[in-house]
This record gives structure tokens, sequence and C-alpha cells, in this order.
């Protein structure tokens, strides 16, 4: 973490300020705990370009330090006020990169907030009179701002971790789907059009797959009490016309110690229907108005619509204090629930999802529906 502390050097009769005095007595203080802290006075040595290297210290820079004494703002005698600006335009470009610098005020003389620039107005400043204190206030806000970092940063190792057997599981899904679609074109001809007997019965999910992913929480479609059963079919001039009840469970995780852990399962009961052109065998997926149900222990359906106390109860029984503390429990609960909501937009009236439908045999009949993000793949019993 990259510390630069910003002060106005001399008042108006050449006397170092209150700020000036309080930066040199901090900087060693920080350096015991820090090893990238810049202040002037101690970090540029002669006979050195002061202000290409305060410019690019700037733009590095993690954390500003920001010591505002009573006669900084706007003295035009002073580098303070284009120092003040370069701080500025360091964490605007920052965050337009999506870098999250840090800004803390200090406060000197009986300075007040409302005396600041009008940038420095938005942050908590430190302004407690006492010396001690003061040193004491910043140790903390940076103590935080080193916690949030290292939280940040071992987050992005996690996801980092945790994607590698993502995008394997994804690989083979798409050679899955690629020896689905060679086997289907070229086994098409004019004269041998499908119809409709090979496709009726019942089928499985034959790989898990990942049905949505974001920073907070994915959702995953398991192979076991996921299943398109009683498909009949039906050809109407140059279609072919299946439909089936689908049953499938989603598992809500989340990354907990490093690693995925399930927080809730979720039974949508609902019926789809695929249409295929004879010819061409490309198709789309219909899902039909679903009806929700949560899994108990046994990975048997409860019955239908869970009233608050009993879902929240069926939470805790199921994970009580093994993956998460009762500190946690209102953040699963909010997950659980945008999780839910979620699916439910997927599933809340018959639309048509924009998949395409790939047919051929690994041993059995088998259809992959590559969706825009996942792909499942049914395969035939």
């Amino acid at each position: 973490m990259r510390i630069f502390i910003s002060y106005k050097a001399n008042c108006s009769q050449g006397e170092p300020t209150e700020a000036a005095i309080f930066a040199e007595k901090l900087f060693p203080i920080l350096k015991t705990e820090y090893d990238d802290v810049f202040l002037d006075k101690q970090s540029i040595e002669p006979p050195g370009d002061w202000r290409k290297i305060l410019e690019e210290k700037i733009h590095k820079a993690d954390v500003f330090i920001v010591l505002f004494a009573k006669e900084s703002p706007e003295d035009k005698k002073s580098y303070f006020p284009a120092e003040l600006r370069s701080i500025q335009s360091s964490f605007e470009d920052g965050k337009k990169n999506g870098i999250n610098k840090k800004i803390i005020p200090v406060l000197f003389d009986d300075i007040k907030i409302d005396d600041l620039p009008g940038f420095f107005k938005n942050y908590q400043v430190v302004s407690d009179k006492n010396h001690e204190i003061k040193n004491q206030q910043i140790k903390q806000s940076l103590d935080k701002i080193k916690q949030e970092t290292k939280k940040n940063t071992l987050f992005v190792k996690e996801r980092r971790i945790i994607t590698l057997p993502i995008l394997l599981v994804l690989l083979l899904i798409v050679v899955v789907v690629v020896v689905l679609v060679n086997i289907s074109n070229s086994s098409t001809s004019p004269e041998t059009q499908l119809s409709c007997k090979p496709f009726e019965g019942n089928y499985s999910l034959y790989q898990k797959y990942i049905f949505k992913d974001n920073p907070r929480y994915r959702i995953v479609v398991n192979k076991k009490n996921s299943k398109w059963s009683n498909v009949s079919c039906e050809e109407r001039n140059n279609e072919i016309f299946l439909r089936g009840d689908d049953e499938t469970t989603f598992g809500i995780e989340s990354v907990v110690d490093g690693k995925f852990e399930v927080l809730a399962h979720v039974l949508y009961s609902y019926t789809s229907e695929v249409t295929l052109d004879k010819r061409t065998r490309a198709g789309k997926r219909y899902f039909g108005k679903s009806e929700q149900t949560y899994i108990n222990e046994d990975n048997k359906p409860k019955n239908k619509g869970f009233s608050e106390n009993e879902r929240l109860d069926f939470m805790d029984r199921n994970h009580s204090g093994e993956f998460f503390s009762k500190d946690t429990k209102s953040d699963r609960e909010a997950i659980v629930e945008s999780a839910i909501k979620e699916l439910n937009r997927n599933f809340a009236d018959k639309v048509p999802h924009e998949c395409h439908v790939a047919i051929g045999k690994i041993g059995s009949n088998m259809f992959a529906f590559v969706c825009p993000e996942y792909t499942r793949v049914m395969e035939k019993k």
C-alpha cells in the first residue's frame, strides 16, 4: 500500500505550519508499519526534479493523507493547491480504471469541513486537536483500508482458484456439444429427415452445469433430481414438436473459506417444449410457468411454498453453523433471496429461451440446448 502525505509547508510569515510539524512526526511512525510512505522532505533527495517526483508519486499512490492547515486553501504562493488538484485527478483517474484509492483529510488550526476545497468535503475527516489522538485515528483508518485491500485481494485469488474447474466443466460441455452437432450434421440428408418415435420417453441430465454466475453467488444445476419426463412427440408439417415434464434442481452456492458451499437447493417443476425443423434439425426450447419447491435433507420435494419461518428453519437445519456463523445469517438469507428472485424471472411465464438445439447419439439419444449463459445436455434413459 503506497501512502502519500500532502501538506502546506510554511505559513505566510515563513514559519512551518502546524500541519508541516505534524507531518514530520507522522512520517517515521508510519514507516515502522508501511514500507512505501512518501513525504517530500524525507523522500526527495537533491538535486531531484521535485515537481516531477511529486506528480509520479501522486499518480501511483493508493492512499492520500492530506493535512489542512489554517492558511492552506487557495494560497497562490504555495504549491499545495496544485498538489490538491493533482490528488483529485489521480483519484478520479483511478476510479475510471477500477482502482479504489482512499483519502484521509486531517484538519488543523480550527479548520472546519466547510473550509475545505469541494472535492475533499466528501470524506470522513480526522479533526481531534490532540496530536496523539490524531496519530491513532490515522493509523486506525490505514489499518481498516489495509484489511479491506487484503480481503479484496484474497477474494480475487479465491475466484481465480475456483474458476479453473468451472472452465474445465465448460470445456467438457463444449466438446459434448461439438460431438452432438457433428453426429447430427453427418446423419442429416434429404432422405433421412427426423421422425418422432426415437425421441419419446424419459431423459436425465447428462452433466451438471452453471446456470448463473455473479460475484456474490452462482446457481448450479445438479444431475440428481433433474429430469425431462413423459416426453411426447407430434409431427406438424416440417416440424417436430416435443413436450415433457421438466424438473430441475438448482443449487445456490457462495464462496466460504475459499470454496463454494451450498446455501440452499430449489426444485422447479415446469413444462418444457422443443420445436425442431425436420430438415435442418435446428430449433428452440420453451419453458412453461413453474411451480417452486424447496428440497429437504432426503432430497425429496416438500409441500409447495414454504412460509418465511419454514424457509429460514430449513436453512438453519441444513447449515446450522457448518458453513456460516450466526453473524452471517442475514447475508446468506439475502443471497438466497436474490438468487431465487433471479430464478423466478426465468420461470415467470411461458417465454422462448433463445437456445440452439443439437441432437445426436452417444450410446443413446441426446439433446444439447446451447443457451447464451449455459448449456444443458439431456440423455435418454
